[in-house]
């Protein structure tokens, strides 16, 4: 669970959000919005630990792994399988100690090592990271290709499939659809339904947040406002609200005047 209490944000002289007091619990996906500006992407960086609160505090899971999707385009000579797999640090960490011990022939350090190799997948990283390829468009050739022989839009496609890759549980996202197609969007889509940990996504995409999202963030006029549900019922949620406030207004607005008319009488 991540729990929000009280936190107010501010990049400089400028208020982000205050008073932000809810919680974010396991298996929740929630959709982040709000106009540009709003502080969408510092509040992703607050839950990295980029930024501190200038008031309040954010509390989150014991060890909790956090994942996300670098926003500089990746390079280098790394076939995209491997660029893909380097994103479980834990599983590369194990690999690297396998090598070392059979290099130094320690057949009990290896019996260590293949025991937790099984317990992180490990075994099935490979065809893990070609499924997630696969789901966001790249071709069975593509995966032995070097990271810079692909475009910027593919490089932000390896860039997201390495984040997937990632053991976690929280998972942030922002703007992921910007650079696939619609295969690839409803792949996602289908991948992020069954991700069991937390996931917050920012995104423009109201389709993407409908499938997503079963809980809407709307930061607005300094405050962070929960919704149940999906993008569509939150702008149902949002309308009726609204439409309460403008009822309620010009019901003062009528007492005002009466009032205001009986004193002048």
């Amino acid at each position: 669970m991540i729990q929000f209490t009280d936190i107010a944000l501010r990049r400089g002289s400028k208020l982000l959000f205050e008073e932000a007091g809810f919680q974010v619990h396991a298996r929740q996906r929630l959709g982040l919005i709000g106009a540009n500006g709003c502080g969408k992407s510092s509040l992703f960086a607050l839950i990295r630990g980029e930024l501190e609160a200038d008031q309040g505090s954010l509390a989150l899971p014991a060890n909790a792994r956090i994942a996300h999707v670098e926003q500089a385009s990746p390079s280098g000579p790394s076939p995209a399988l491997e660029f893909v797999q380097d994103g479980d640090p834990e599983l590369r960490a194990v690999q690297r100690a396998i090598a070392q011990a059979e290099d130094s022939g320690n057949a009990e350090r290896l019996h260590d090592l293949y025991e937790q190799m099984e317990a992180l997948d490990g075994f099935s990283a490979e065809a893990r990271a070609g499924r997630l390829l696969a789901g966001l468009g790249f071709s069975p050739d593509d995966t032995v290709r070097p990271v810079d022989d692909f475009s910027g839009g593919w490089r932000m496609r390896l860039n997201l499939a390495r984040a997937l890759m990632r053991r976690s549980e929280i998972l942030l996202l922002d703007e992921p659809t910007n650079h696939l197609d619609l295969p690839a969007i409803l792949w996602l889509e289908q991948w992020l339904r069954s991700y069991p940990g937390i996931l917050i996504v920012i995104s423009h995409d109201r389709d993407f947040l409908d499938a997503v999202c079963d809980t809407i963030a709307h930061i607005e006029h300094h405050r962070i406002r929960l919704y149940t549900g999906n993008y569509s019922d939150f702008e149902q949620q949002r309308g009726a609200r609204l439409a309460q406030q403008q009822a309620l207004y010009r019901r003062q607005q009528r007492e005002v005047k009466h009032i205001q008319a009986y004193v002048d009488r």
